[in-house]
């Protein structure tokens, strides 16, 4: 695995955050246009060309909508799960740190580095020694999987 390899392994976690946010504002337009809804027609009667005009339609949607953000979910806590893990193996508390911030709360390279109060330049570099270490980590956990 290369350092990008490294990364985007590690932002899946970011991703999988992104997922949940769409799907949630997703469901919010969905609320939104159902109360917009004439109202459920009850005849029986075919209708050609159906559209979505009926409060049942709207329903249905969103209990997918629903359904997809639950699985959406589990998935991001899986993945924040096994970043952590991944995390928590590193060698320095510093190292852990930073990657933590950066991975896991998703902070900016800046705001690490007020936040711990160590140079950005130095930031940099605790990064990518953990990234080798992380590397490393990954190495053992696939070797073990096969």
């Amino acid at each position: 695995m290369d350092k990008n390899q490294i990364k985007q392994w590690l932002l899946r976690y970011r991703d999988g955050k992104k997922d949940v946010r769409r799907l949630e504002e997703e469901l919010e337009e969905l609320d939104e246009m159902q109360k917009n809804v004439r109202g459920v027609r009850y005849s029986d009667m075919p209708r050609g060309g159906r559209k979505k005009t009926d409060l049942s339609d709207y329903i249905v949607e969103i209990e997918k909508t629903q359904e997809k953000i639950c699985a959406a979910r589990y998935q991001r806590i899986k993945v924040f799960q096994e970043v952590k893990e991944a995390i928590e193996q590193l060698p320095t508390a510093t190292e852990r740190e930073v990657m933590s911030y950066r991975y896991l709360r998703l902070m900016e390279w800046e705001k690490i580095s007020g936040k711990i109060d160590i140079d950005l330049r130095q930031i940099y570099r605790i990064h990518d020694k953990a990234l080798k270490s992380i590397e490393k980590i990954l190495k053992v956990v696939i070797e073990c999987h096969h």
